[in-house]
Parts: C-alpha cells; structure tokens; sequence
C-alpha cells in the first residue's frame, strides 16, 4: 500500500491534495460515495501550483458522472 507523506484539506474539505512517498508529483483525491475516492495527477511538484490547479481538476472531475468498477464473474452452468 502507497503511503501518503502529505496531505492538506482543500475546496472547503471536498478534497485533499496528497503526496505520496514514492510519488514525484501532488495529487488530487476527490471524495466520493462513503469509503471511495476518484485520484486524478495534479502534474506538478510545486505545492502552490497545485493549490491552483487543484480547482480546475476537481471541476473536471465532478464534470463526468462516478464511475463503480464492476467485477463480474462468470458462471459455467453445471
């Protein structure tokens, strides 16, 4: 599991701009329906940059509906 050495509240605590560990640049982590997130790249290793850019990402991502990933599995008949 990434292990997230930054995280800072942002867009009235809709979102968090994180850094991982091994991760060169800032992240945007946009909360969704209960325990998920949508996790989009903020492209830069700048934290004032990325509170800049952080409006226009989370714009852009409440701009599409929530997509759920779905597993399905087959079932052969017996």
């Amino acid at each position: 599991m990434a292990i997230i050495t930054y995280k800072e509240s942002t867009l009235n605590g809709a979102a968090d701009i994180i850094k991982y560990e091994y991760g060169h640049f800032y992240y945007l982590r946009v909360k969704r329906l209960g325990l998920r997130y949508t996790l989009t790249s903020l492209k830069t290793m700048d934290i004032q940059v990325a509170r800049r850019v952080s409006i226009d990402s989370y714009l852009e991502i409440m701009k599409d509906p929530f997509k759920r990933r779905i597993k399905k599995i087959l079932h052969k008949g017996v």
